[in-house]
């Protein structure tokens, strides 16, 4: 017996901003190609239809997909926002299922019986700061809770699932409302439902939103189709789950037990984490403002995982001891723990931002392609580690120095990596390194700038990072007008770099500079 045909529409959101250039990751591009194939290959499907939403506000785009699909005969519509990877956890996690396999045939064969659907991956929200607000990367799923019991008005609410929760949750789960960054609608769920389906709820004084256009749309569908034929017709896909690409690529949530603190304190007192020492909250929203067109023009994406290995260049023309001169600030008494390049840091006091340290490692990759496999790099200020580490891991082929303001820890953190050495800047030569990162973002940027271009040779790089920092915004941009320098900066994070003019520059600079 020849099976029912239905037709879908893929709508893909990709964020520019008023109609602008469309953008999205490239692990949709990736996940779409494959998705495509089965989708013209199963006898279930007719036509299959792509259409590209790039305007703002997302509420818009999201109501006009719907038009389209509605207007157009599609059966389905299904919803890829531009930061959403599906399958993130397929073939990584023994229970982790495709989202297309799941949700489509949930949604045909309910379909089949006339019962409309909405199923979605479910994902997290972006790391808020920890320590102010205590709820970290939260679930997007919801389900109705009642404050109180034998009350005449019940206090229903919706309840946004905690951590735990989401992470027990197994299978196709029916939830009250949930995210649509990766999800499937049979179109005739939206029949009945006021427009428009997708919109903002905001405070009485429309000065803050109190639910987002998706929970808004979702949590309506449900209410809706529970009155008109006695169920809901909302789901999760629970078994995938998705990436969300926010600040930090975040995943999904892992059940924590007491085994986990218990382990997890063990671990603590096994790596000497103790005395006036003390457990501390990371917080991940370190991001520089927005930025212009110009600046963001050339944008590097793709940070590969790295291994630490030397290559027995030795480098014996440069200097390997450390400068008794060198300024070392006073030690923090709190220490935390991260590992770069499958090396484990300790860090005393606050930690550099995950997507700084990947976009740093993605800085050093891109010089090693550029300039060969054997690239020398200062870092300046080399602190405990951090920068030094990330470099290392972006290119393995690389010898690193660190030069400026340093902590007891960066020795010791690094004192087992051939390829790390402090030194004296006074013994470096002009045009002498591939690269200098610089980490400051002191009042006298400008003047660090220059001097320290000087050890680069011609068509070497010039990085950094705290580009939020207005010092090293201007003193950047002070820098590459002069030189007539294009400024790259790495998305979402605050790093920084460029290459250096063929023909150097820096004595008109100086001189423009005074």
């Amino acid at each position: 017996m020849q099976k029912a045909k239905v037709d879908c529409l893929i709508a893909l959101f990709a964020y520019s901003g008023n109609g602008g250039i469309p953008g999205t990751i490239p692990e949709i591009a990736v996940w779409l190609a494959l998705t495509f194939h089965k989708l013209k290959t199963d006898d279930r499907i007719g036509r299959v239809g792509i259409q590209v939403f790039c305007d703002t506000p997302i509420t818009m785009t999201r109501n006009r997909a719907v038009k389209v699909a509605q207007e157009a005969g599609f059966d389905m519509v299904l919803m890829l926002d531009s930061d959403n990877e599906p399958d993130a956890y397929l073939g990584k996690e023994s229970d982790a299922k495709p989202f297309w396999d799941v949700a489509f045939t949930h949604a045909y064969d309910r379909l089949m019986q006339g019962k409309p659907t909405v199923i979605a991956a479910p994902y997290c929200g972006p790391p808020p700061t920890p320590t102010q607000s205590g709820e970290g990367e939260v679930p997007y799923l919801f389900q109705w809770i009642n404050d109180s019991s034998d009350e005449p008005r019940p206090r229903y609410r919706l309840h946004r699932l905690n951590r735990n929760e989401a992470a027990q949750m197994r299978g196709v789960h029916r939830v009250a409302a949930l995210p649509t960054g990766v999800c499937l609608f049979t179109t005739g769920v939206f029949d009945g439902l006021k427009h428009p389906y997708f919109d903002y709820e905001m405070t009485p004084d429309g000065a803050d939103k109190q639910s987002t256009e998706d929970v808004y749309a979702t949590r309506n569908i449900s209410l809706l189709w529970q009155q008109k034929i006695g169920e809901n017709v909302v789901f999760a896909a629970c078994d995938s789950w998705a990436w969300h690409h926010k600040v930090k690529k975040v995943g999904r949530p892992c059940l924590t037990t007491v085994e986990h603190i218990a382990a997890d304190f063990a671990d603590a007192v096994r790596n000497e984490r103790v005395g006036d020492e003390t457990l501390r909250d990371i917080d991940f929203t370190a991001m520089h403002p927005g930025l212009s067109d110009q600046e963001s023009e050339e944008i590097i994406h793709s940070v590969h995982d790295k291994v630490f290995s030397y290559d027995g260049d030795d480098d014996s023309d440069l200097d390997d001891t450390a400068d008794t001169d060198l300024a070392k600030p006073a030690e923090a008494t709190g220490i935390t723990y991260r590992v770069i390049g499958g090396r484990k840091l300790a860090i005393p006091g606050e930690q550099i931002s995950q997507v700084d340290i990947e976009a740093i490692e993605g800085v050093a990759q891109f010089v090693r392609q550029s300039n060969g496999p054997a690239t020398r790099v200062i870092a300046v200020n080399p602190q405990a580690g951090e920068v030094p580490a990330a470099l290392l891991s972006g290119s393995v082929h690389s010898t690193v120095y660190g030069c400026g303001l340093y902590r007891d820890s960066c020795v010791k953190n690094l004192e087992t990596e051939p390829r790390f050495r402090m030194m004296d800047s006074e013994k470096l030569e002009r045009a002498e390194v591939d690269m200098v990162f610089l980490d400051s973002n002191s009042h006298n940027f400008a003047d660090l700038l220059d001097d320290w271009s000087e050890h680069v040779a011609p068509n070497g790089f010039i990085a950094g990072r705290n580009y939020d920092n207005p010092n090293v915004s201007s003193g950047v941009r002070g820098y590459c007008e002069l030189t007539g320098t294009q400024i790259r900066l790495l998305q979402g994070s605050s790093v920084w770099f460029f290459r250096k003019a063929a023909v150097a520059q820096e004595a008109g600079h100086a001189q423009a500079a005074s």
